[in-house]
């Protein structure tokens, strides 16, 4: 599996992959995001000093979109992931959340010190791919669980 920053033309894939009705189930905005939305925040995100977007690929195939937004004045950062619906399934997400935090760490400059998950409390299996690689239980609040991995 590679992990690389995303580029211009990774744009329609995370759209797409932002409003599957399966990925907006697990986010925290279950919104549907239209296009031009998608495009403003995208291109923000790309000038946006502190957030990395990431994508894994395997075989040419892209799998996942993985992104941390850095809060500097505490030494972390957060993480999320969205899996290509296609790649649902087939137990990638752990190696996807590993080698993301594997790259991110190189070239973060080893400023963040921690990251951060939060996750649903009724995502079993989100739970269980951030643990697999590390993560430790922090905090359960309003049905949100926050998982913390020190780098």
């Amino acid at each position: 599996m590679k992990i690389g920053e995303v580029n211009i033309d990774d744009s329609n894939d995370i759209f797409e992959w932002r409003n599957d009705p399966i990925a907006r189930q697990k986010s925290f905005n279950s919104d549907v995001v239209t296009l031009s939305t998608h495009n403003k925040w995208f291109e923000n995100s790309l000038h946006n000093k502190n957030r990395y977007l990431l994508i894994a690929e395997e075989e040419g195939r892209k799998i996942s979109v993985v992104r941390f937004d850095i809060e500097e004045e505490k030494s972390t950062a957060k993480i999320s992931i969205n899996l290509n619906p296609l790649e649902r399934g087939k137990r990638l997400s752990s190696t996807v959340i590993s080698k993301s935090i594997s790259y991110f760490n190189i070239i973060n400059n080893k400023r963040i010190k921690t990251i951060i998950a939060e996750i649903k409390e009724n995502e079993i299996v989100n739970k269980r791919s951030f643990m697999k690689c590390g993560f430790k239980l922090k905090l359960v609040k309003e049905n949100i669980v926050i998982y913390s991995f020190v780098l």
